[in-house]
């Protein structure tokens, strides 16, 4: 993509895996009456935006990313940025979604990169992973002059014991890249059915979402 980008808020898009809406930050987990309820661990993680992803459609041949972090720390030891800090893009082929890029974070706080560029100009479906380990308090998709992108239409809702519903604080221990971490037990609308990506993995449930 050579000339400048139209730039798309990712919150005018389709949000899923938040299990509230009445949140400090558009990307946080837990709802701002959680603040002081729960152990400070168990906020500061609700800020990472770990299960969260949006959905959307765009014509567009090209697709940039800018996101800020929350985080200076942009990967770990045992996990790198593109796991920690980054994007990871799916497209939908049929009834099966498949893996298509991932945005690796370069810069604090803010991190621009190209995703895709050169597709025929063709309508398609996306999923977008925001990071595991960090925090975001923005992202944008970028598109070339002329081009659409919109929110996809809603998944269809799936029924999750109240333990592991969106927003809570469970999470993959590690994993390289956001999509690959699968939660014990199936996220409400992120992971809907089989023909989602998925790794398993162990996870742990650290705070309850019914205790609040």
């Amino acid at each position: 993509m050579t000339a400048t980008p139209i730039w798309h808020d990712l919150r005018t898009l389709t949000i899923e895996g938040q299990g509230w809406t009445d949140t400090l930050s558009p990307y946080d987990r837990l709802p701002a009456r959680a603040a002081g309820k729960v152990p400070d661990p168990v906020w500061h993680l609700s800020q990472d935006s770990a299960g969260l992803c949006a959905r959307f459609q765009t014509d567009a041949p090209a697709l940039r990313a800018r996101w800020t972090l929350r985080k200076e720390a942009l990967a770990m030891v045992h996990m790198p940025a593109t796991g920690v800090s980054g994007l990871d893009l799916y497209t939908r082929t049929g009834n099966t979604w498949r893996w298509l890029a991932i945005a690796r974070p370069d810069h604090f706080p803010t991190s621009e990169a190209e995703l895709i560029g050169g597709l025929p100009v063709a309508a398609r479906e996306y999923l977008l992973y925001l990071p595991l380990y960090n925090g975001v308090l923005s992202v944008e998709l970028g598109v070339p002059k002329g081009y659409t992108l919109e929110p996809a239409p809603p998944a269809p809702a799936a029924a999750i014991p109240p333990s592991s519903a969106a927003g809570s604080t469970a999470r993959s221990l590690t994993s390289a890249s956001p999509a690959t971490a699968r939660w014990k037990n199936p996220s409400p609308s992120c992971w809907p059915s089989s023909t989602r990506p998925s790794m398993s993995s162990t996870a742990y449930l650290i705070w309850s979402p019914s205790k609040l």
